[in-house]
């Protein structure tokens, strides 16, 4: 099952209505999903997803994709998202989740989208899949951890991403 969260300009384009129509697509929008509060809270998402991928799998889909256009957020401030995404990193994989959030560069702030490459494990950037070494552990959004912690996963880090593309560091 696939759960859209769009923007209601955003009109249903040809088969996706069937889709929905069948119970394999549910569109959604802000105020049926993050603002059904009249409010932004985090845990509160996090038990909107908990419930609608036990219904999913009750349902016998395999698992949960979920599409968010991020934008909603400007309507409220973005001061929780990064609690949110940290929060989602957590649970995608024992949940059988995947999501896809889209934040449309030229609406926002670069604050709010270096945060949002801080929680998202790989970026698409144009037509590119990137790993995203800029994610960060849950732990460190959440918590403030030491500069040496900090440090010491940014040089994991590097270590790393040079062993991905074949190349060594050099002493």
């Amino acid at each position: 099952m696939t759960i859209l969260t769009v923007r209601t300009e955003v009109a249903l384009q040809k088969g996706v209505q069937q889709l929905a129509e069948e119970g394999t697509i549910q569109l959604s929008s802000r105020y049926q999903t993050f603002l059904r509060y009249a409010r932004f809270e985090p845990s509160l998402m996090m038990e909107f997803f908990e419930r609608l991928l036990n219904e999913t799998l009750a349902k016998e889909f395999s698992g949960l994709r979920v599409m968010i256009d991020m934008s909603w957020a400007l309507s409220i401030g973005c001061d929780q998202l990064l609690t949110f995404e940290a929060l989602l990193n957590d649970h995608m994989t024992p949940w059988k989740m995947t999501t896809l959030c889209q934040y449309p560069i030229d609406r926002f702030a670069a604050r709010v989208l270096e945060d949002a490459l801080r929680t998202h494990p790989l970026a698409l950037i144009g037509e590119h899949v990137c790993p995203n070494f800029y994610c960060e552990p849950t732990g460190f959004i959440l918590n403030n951890p030491s500069a040496d912690a900090k440090v010491e996963w940014m040089m994991d880090t590097l270590k790393q991403s040079a062993s991905m593309i074949g190349k060594n560091c050099k002493r």
